[in-house]
């Protein structure tokens, strides 16, 4: 990380602030936290996080779009791949292809490196992760444990 100041043209009395990084994450939700932990396990030390603080993230505030996961069919009979995944993501008309598809193959990896930091999503007997059908996603790839997955991030 380089820090120094730069003039500020409109007010020549002042010099701004600047930081030079690598890498800048904005958000310390799960997927900021994740990004800035893959980020740093690809080698590059030189990372930044933007936060407004680490119990802060979106994952942490209410509403249930912003706590659901979306995962393969981790679970039951349902046939699942992740073009299959990037189809579904394409259909709704908001993301390109070539990114639905890169976020359905990274999503089981990113599922389970969250399971792995300890986040207790639901499993039924058998120890799968349980899932639901949201507005958007025809399968059950969906799951959640709610307002408190940032604060489980941020605590490891």
């Amino acid at each position: 990380m380089r820090e120094e100041t730069v003039p500020f043209n409109e007010l020549k009395s002042k010099n701004l602030p600047v930081t030079w990084v690598h890498t800048l994450v904005i958000g310390s939700g799960a997927a900021g936290l994740n990004a800035a932990i893959q980020v740093r396990k690809a080698g590059v030390e030189d990372v930044l996080i933007l936060t407004e603080g680490l119990q802060m993230g979106t994952s942490i505030n209410t509403g249930s779009d912003k706590q659901t996961y979306y995962k393969l069919a981790l679970c039951g009979a349902d046939a699942d791949a992740p073009r299959v995944m990037a189809e579904t993501y394409f259909s709704g008309g908001s993301m390109h292809g070539d990114l639905a598809l890169v976020e359905a193959s990274l999503s089981a990896r990113a599922f389970i490196h969250l399971v792995n930091l300890g986040v207790p999503f639901p499993r039924d007997a058998y120890g799968q992760f349980v899932g639901y059908k949201t507005d958007h996603d025809p399968r059950q790839r969906a799951t959640s444990i709610g307002p408190y997955t940032s604060a489980r991030c941020a605590a490891r």
